[in-house]
């Protein structure tokens, strides 16, 4: 029956089969890049809390471990820089073609196909992931791996190893505006109440009152004491006469004296019982007789009394440094009211001074410390990335030496289709007639014997 349907069988069967092998034809030969890394537990997986020590040290399991990077090296951002970086033009030329030309959705559409076209392979129980990429053209592809594998090495470190710096950062620039805010407000609060150093003021305030008041009560001591001695020498004054007898002399006096130095100077050439010794003996008995007995009319000289005057220049003395004393206390106390106004003005702005200074020394320590955190955390990222790197590079990607395409298996499913179509399209035509094919079939179809066969035109001809 197929035989006599051979040329449908034949028509549809190579119709079917260059249709297929020209499909084949068409498709594009594709080359595959390779890269291989070796996943070790690293310290970026090691829980190392931020406050505290709790949990300090907990790590995953390697096949976890394994997961997560997986997911970073397939992850679209990795994609992205991969595309940014090499043009989504030049990674797919075909993108040229198309008729959208708005650059973020060409790069959208070439991020998509590049994660198509990228695949990760992970095997059980094996510490390694291989990473593969197609393209049309052998040296692109090894180019988009090679730059895919260092863009997901850069990427989990930003992730994984001082990922937090950035938000140190956030956190330390947020803490640093606010520090700046009550810096500004501290010193507004100190210009508008006329106050340069507010510790140093008041602490010199403070001293300035204590001695002050201290030098007060000394100088009222010594007013006390001026004004008492003051006091005493007045009244020794007023008891004093203001003039006094200076110098008084008499006549007889004066002979009495004169015979005595004549007398000393005979008994230098005499002795006592010579006449001339014995005469001014006489005389000088007789004048002392005189001096004893007798009213002595003198010569007397009267002046102011010196003590008095002594006594008075002390007084004035006194009493001016009285009045300057008085003057003192007055300064003194008119110089502590001021300092103690002053002292208490800023004993009252203290607590507001206080607030200011305690908030901006906590956002001071604040914005250190978060920035010091932040260097820590780059250090750490910058080691890490270094040293101490979980991810070594077992193979790096090259331009692969052969292609594949699918061509050949295209071209053999079109083959077979094409065979079991014209299979089908024989027997369904054989079937659809409405005559036996042969003398056999239709005894055995209609259960009667066969009597003769008679030839059509057509059959003999075929057979002739």
């Amino acid at each position: 029956m197929l035989w006599r349907e051979r040329a449908v069988v034949l028509a549809v069967g190579c119709a079917l089969g260059l249709a297929g092998l020209a499909l084949a034809m068409m498709q594009p030969r594709y080359y595959t890049a390779r890269a291989e890394v070796l996943v070790r537990l690293g310290q970026e997986y090691v829980f190392q809390p931020q406050v505290g020590g709790a949990g300090a040290g907990a790590a995953p399991k390697l096949s976890e471990v394994i997961n997560s990077e997986v997911q970073l090296a397939g992850s679209k951002e990795v994609a992205r820089r991969t595309v940014e970086a090499i043009g989504p033009i030049a990674i797919y030329p075909d993108l040229a073609k198309s008729d959208e030309r708005e650059p973020a959705l060409l790069q959208r559409l070439a991020v998509e196909m590049l994660v198509k076209d990228f695949q990760l392979i992970i095997a059980p129980e094996t510490p390694t992931i291989a990473m593969t990429f197609r393209s049309e053209d052998r040296a692109m592809a090894a180019r988009v791996l090679e730059v895919q594998l260092d863009g997901y090495l850069a990427f989990r470190r930003e992730v994984l190893v001082g990922a937090e710096s950035g938000a140190f950062d956030n956190q330390r620039d947020e803490f640093e505006g606010r520090l700046g805010a009550v810096s500004a407000d501290l010193a507004s609060f100190l210009s508008v109440n006329g106050i340069g150093d507010f510790e140093r003021e008041l602490e010199s305030l403070g001293g300035l009152v204590t001695a002050t008041e201290t030098e007060l009560f000394a100088t009222r001591a010594r007013l006390q004491e001026t004004l008492a001695r003051a006091r005493s020498v007045r009244a020794a004054v007023e008891a004093m006469a203001p003039v006094i007898e200076l110098q008084s002399e008499t006549t007889a006096a004066g002979q009495l004296t004169a015979l005595q130095l004549e007398r000393e100077q005979l008994l230098a050439r005499y002795n006592e019982n010579a006449a001339p010794v014995r005469e001014i003996e006489r005389r000088i008995a007789q004048v002392q007789a005189f001096v004893d007995n007798a009213e002595i009319n003198g010569v007397s000289r009267t002046g102011p009394n010196p003590v008095r005057q002594a006594a008075e220049g002390e007084l004035i003395t006194l009493e001016a440094e009285a009045r300057a004393q008085q003057d003192r206390v007055a300064a003194l106390q008119a110089q502590a009211g001021q300092a103690a106004q002053r002292l208490r003005s800023l004993q009252a702005l203290e607590p507001q001074y206080r607030d200011l200074v305690r908030e901006r020394a906590v956002l001071e320590e604040n914005a250190r410390s978060f920035s010091a955190r932040a260097e820590e955390a780059r250090a750490f990222r910058q080691i890490a990335g270094q040293s101490t790197d979980n991810i070594s590079v077992v193979e790096r990607p090259t331009p692969p030496r052969r292609g594949a395409s699918l061509r050949m298996p295209i071209a053999l499913a079109a083959l077979c289709l094409a065979g079991l179509a014209a299979l089908a399209a024989g027997l369904a035509r054989g079937y659809l007639r409405n005559r036996f094919p042969t003398a056999t079939s239709a005894a055995r179809t209609l259960n009667l014997p066969l009597l003769g066969v008679t030839l059509d035109e057509a059959t003999a001809r075929g057979s002739g």
